[in-house]
């Protein structure tokens, strides 16, 4: 028996298409060895941000290697995640 597909216009849950929307990410400065956690839905882009000192709170504390990321399914999940790591340690 051949599966049956949804059509490209048939929307699945994002729990059944395991398609991830946001991420929670940890950067540590190599300069000063600190920590930065941060949240967004274009995680590559985000990096890219920083990288290149574009954003305010990391441009000084550059060069930055990312060191953790995870994937949550809405942003709610990902903003519980993120303020968890940001007072875990």
């Amino acid at each position: 028996m051949t599966p049956v597909l949804p059509s490209p216009t048939t929307a699945l849950p994002r729990e059944i298409s395991g398609m991830v929307k946001h991420y929670v990410y940890v950067l540590r400065s190599l300069a000063d060895r600190q920590f930065y956690v941060g949240l967004t839905n274009e995680l590559p882009a985000r990096i890219e941000f920083h990288s290149r000192g574009l954003v305010t709170s990391t441009k000084r504390r550059r060069p930055l290697e990312l060191i953790y990321w995870e994937g949550c399914l809405d942003r709610s999940d990902a903003a519980q995640r993120e303020k968890y790591l940001k007072t875990a340690w």
